[in-house]
């Protein structure tokens, strides 16, 4: 079925049909929406936003059955905000649709996936290359370009990090096809990624952060490089983090995959791992500054026809 409106801000539709509430906080005067999902925004009056929008990480490169040489870290994905800057004009009555990023997968004996492109009115934000895959085939041996690209492998003759499109360039591997080399980091928002050496993968570049959420928060760091025999670590600015604060952890085995916001994935000369999905934020004055939601308001009702369940829309959605 499709959604039924029903007056006093009550509706009915299946639990899959439930529309998407991003999270509703303030700060002081201000109110803050973060979109991790899908969704729109329509202002009723004419006001001026903040925003922040992040494209999604690409995933790091995975060896699969041929995991005897390095594997290259996902690039980060472009971030666009003008958070501290000129603010952007909203229009009463327009919708504006937000689309949110999903990081790049890891795909088996080839170069990890490039993330997804976030968007919010004219802004986009282009996801992160990915990291170099099963580098004993020359398709898949070297970082692919993004917002940052991702890193090179091991294997081959041209093994080198991808190209920057919004970022930084991912790293070097070490292209002579000899055990345990590294393939190179992924390029964070802030620095490039770092080139393997005969020991290790490369670390990934550098993230930034933004405090347009309140809370001064990393994004984009670019992904480690994998090793046959020793790792290259994600890295996110100072001070670095591994996942939490920066790309994946690259690896041997099993590369570590990030929960930071736009981060590439790690390298692995087994199985990489994912890039990071993207986000959008918006930020403006509260009073005097209304919107609405897709076609629903704070306070507004959906009940599920197929569980019975019903939930109110007010910091997203709160089972009644």
């Amino acid at each position: 079925m499709t959604i039924e409106y029903l007056a006093g801000k009550r509706m009915n539709g299946l639990s899959s049909e439930r529309p998407y509430a991003p999270n509703v906080s303030t700060v002081g005067n201000e109110t803050i929406l973060t979109f991790e999902k899908n969704g729109e925004f329509t202002p009723t009056s004419s006001f001026s936003v903040d925003y922040l929008v992040v494209g999604g990480g690409g995933a790091g490169g995975s060896g699969g059955s041929f995991g005897d040489y390095g594997t290259g870290g996902g690039g980060a994905g472009g971030l666009k905000t003008n958070f501290g800057g000129t603010a952007l004009g909203v229009s009463s009555g327009t919708t504006y649709p937000i689309t949110v990023a999903k990081g790049g997968q890891t795909q088996d004996k080839q170069h990890g996936e490039d993330g997804k492109s976030s968007i919010f009115s004219s802004i986009t934000a282009v996801g992160g290359g990915g990291g170099a895959g099963n580098t004993n085939n020359p398709n898949y041996a070297n970082g692919r370009t993004g917002a940052s690209g991702g890193g090179g492998g091991s294997g081959g003759s041209t093994v080198t990090g991808g190209n920057s499109t919004d970022g930084n360039g991912g790293g070097n591997g070490l292209g002579s096809n000899v055990l345990n080399y590294g393939g190179g980091g992924g390029g964070g928002y802030s620095s490039a990624g770092a080139h393997a050496n005969s020991t290790s993968g490369g670390n990934g570049g550098s993230g930034v952060t933004n405090a347009i959420n309140g809370t001064t928060t990393y994004y984009c760091g670019g992904g480690g490089g994998g090793g046959s025999g020793s790792v290259g670590n994600g890295s996110a600015g100072t001070p670095a983090g591994l996942g939490s604060n920066g790309g994946g952890d690259g690896s041997w085995h099993t590369a570590t995959k990030t929960t930071t916001k736009g981060s590439g994935g790690g390298g692995s000369s087994r199985f990489g791992s994912n890039g990071a999905d993207g986000i959008v934020i918006i930020r403006f004055v509260t009073t005097g500054n209304n919107y609405t939601l897709t076609d629903f308001q704070d306070g507004s009702v959906f009940h599920e026809t197929d569980t019975n369940k019903s939930y109110v829309l007010g910091n997203g959605w709160s089972l009644l």
